[in-house]
């Protein structure tokens, strides 16, 4: 299932707009924590279980390619069983709130078919160009953030806004995905959008990432208008983002929006935002402090990549003034 490729990078977004919701929703302890639950929990079963099909359905382009996977490994029986305990587990964790009406169903079911459907047969998006990227990039972060909406009764135009960053974010991830996996997929044959395109793809990750700005902006100032607080947070969240940028200037080299190992933004989604909303949440609740420990111990990984370069230059500067 590849779990270390995405918990960390992919559910704290997910994670974030279910605790701004939570500040927008006020309700018990127990019932918030609960939604917040059950929308990480349904979109694990979800993700694992994409990550899986495609796993599954690229076994012997892999193996043309010299990628190892887990699921080359497997036989068909097991590899089949697994898929469906997936699916039937990420069906089951959303039964609290199938009452609701059909609404919900229809946006799981959506999102399951556009998760299959970029990675299987006949349809096989992933080699058919521009549609596969935005099938990717609905299906793993939109579409949860509108099942998201639903658990929380919430369409408003903050959901809008996280489901294009969701949009956008999952587009530069898949552009980065497929621009280091060009040599691979020469060798496996397989034909995707920047195997064909390589030429537009540095215009086209600006675009996206520019106007991923524009909708990340637009959403602090949403939240900053309902929590003063947050306005300051942001502040600091910049403050540092533009030291960090001089920092990679230093030690690494010049921006690369095609970096995997730092890429731009991934620690505002993986931990500032969530953990600002959360600090926020605790200001309404104290008893929500008890999911701060288990954000820190998750995103460990993550704090521990983007704090290497500020450590490395306080330990510079601690070298030098000896």
């Amino acid at each position: 299932m590849r779990w270390n490729e995405w918990y960390d990078s992919k559910m704290p977004l997910i994670a974030a707009c279910a605790y701004d919701l939570s500040l927008q929703h006020p309700a018990p302890w127990k019932v918030s924590i609960f939604k917040v639950f059950i929308a990480l929990l349904f979109y694990a079963f979800f993700i694992a279980f994409g990550y899986l099909v495609n796993d599954y359905s690229d076994r012997e382009v892999d193996s043309r390619a010299g990628k190892v996977r887990v699921v080359q490994s497997l036989s068909d029986c097991k590899a089949i069983t697994i898929l469906v305990s997936l699916f039937i587990g990420g069906w089951l964790a959303l039964l609290p709130y199938w009452g609701d009406g059909v609404q919900l169903f229809g946006v799981v079911s959506f999102a399951y078919v556009a998760n299959v459907s970029y990675s299987l047969p006949p349809l096989r998006l992933k080699e058919r160009g521009l549609i596969g990227l935005v099938c990717a990039a609905v299906a793993q972060r939109v579409l949860p953030v509108l099942i998201i909406g639903i658990i929380w009764q919430d369409f408003h135009v903050e959901i809008i806004g996280w489901a294009a960053i969701g949009l956008l974010v999952g587009i530069r991830y898949i552009l980065i995905h497929q621009f280091e996996d060009m040599a691979s997929d020469k060798i496996s044959g397989v034909k995707n959008f920047v195997s064909k395109r390589p030429t537009i793809i540095p215009v086209l990750m600006w675009v996206v990432f520019i106007s991923e700005l524009f909708f990340l902006l637009g959403l602090v100032y949403a939240i900053s208008q309902r929590e003063p607080l947050f306005t300051w947070i942001a502040c600091l969240i910049t403050i540092y983002l533009i030291s960090y940028l001089s920092l990679y200037r230093t030690y690494i080299g010049k921006f690369d929006l095609f970096s995997y190992v730092y890429v731009p933004l991934e620690d505002v989604y993986s931990i500032f935002l969530p953990v600002s909303l959360l600090v926020l949440l605790i200001k309404a609740d104290p008893l929500w402090a008890l999911l701060l420990p288990i954000e820190f111990l998750w995103k460990y990984r993550c704090i521990r990549q983007y704090m290497a370069l500020p450590a490395r230059w306080i330990t510079s500067k601690f070298s030098y003034s000896r």
